[in-house]
């Protein structure tokens, strides 16, 4: 019997792909960082910006995945894409520039 220590996820996400003779179970290389207290300690942020993260999502600027009811992770690449985005362009949040525009877009 292997012993895994407790800190290595046992179980990883993947997605099932065709092949000619079986399906094989194919690991996907994701960061995602369970959106709970910890999480948004981790991310420096206080968890009252969480529609603020959903809007960065739903304008397509960051990826949220909802694996069940109140239970949301945030892949932590698309979040340091996007933060490296926003610090090499100053004028990333222009008043009227598209990306604004695509963010305002969310308001429900």
């Amino acid at each position: 019997m292997i012993m895994v220590p407790e800190t290595i996820a046992q179980v990883a996400p993947g997605v099932w792909v065709d092949t000619v003779q079986h399906k094989v179970n194919v690991t996907k290389s994701k960061r995602l960082l369970l959106l709970d207290k910890k999480g948004w300690e981790l991310l420096g942020i206080s968890h009252h910006q969480e529609v603020t993260l959903r809007r960065l999502h739903e304008s397509g600027f960051i990826i949220i995945v909802q694996v069940a009811p109140r239970i949301w992770f945030l892949d932590v690449d698309s979040w340091e894409k996007h933060l490296d985005k926003v610090a090499e362009d100053p004028w990333f949040w222009e008043r009227e520039g598209k990306n604004i525009e695509k963010y305002r877009g969310t308001y429900k």
